[in-house]
């Protein structure tokens, strides 16, 4: 059983807290799974003040919306973004979003 604050990344959501029931395992290919079995609001009285979220995992349920854009971008910079996502090991959408959002949090300044 795992008691969460449901993510405040955006000042519109409100605290709430809720228990969740979940089957964690992993696949074949060691992507890690995640069933929820049940979820319900926790009443106060079950939730302590003093709960320790330091071995917590921040964002663990969230999982955002995303929408397809079409952008333009000048070749040479897509080949370097092509080729950085490549010695990651992952793909040049997800570098390029990870770029975006450092920028939208005030981590990469232009």
């Amino acid at each position: 059983m795992h008691i969460s604050r449901l993510d405040h990344r955006f000042s519109y959501f409100e605290e709430r807290w809720i228990r969740v029931v979940a089957h964690l395992f992993f696949s074949d290919e060691g992507e890690e799974i995640i069933r929820i079995i049940s979820a319900r609001p926790v009443n106060p009285k079950e939730r302590a003040d003093d709960y320790d979220f330091s071995n917590g995992i921040r964002g663990r349920f969230y999982q955002s919306k995303k929408v397809s854009a079409t952008i333009q971008i000048d070749n040479d910079v897509l080949l370097f973004l092509k080729k950085q996502a490549s010695e990651k090991h992952t793909e040049y959408q997800l570098l390029i979003n990870a770029l975006l959002r450092d920028y939208m949090r005030g981590t990469i300044n232009l």
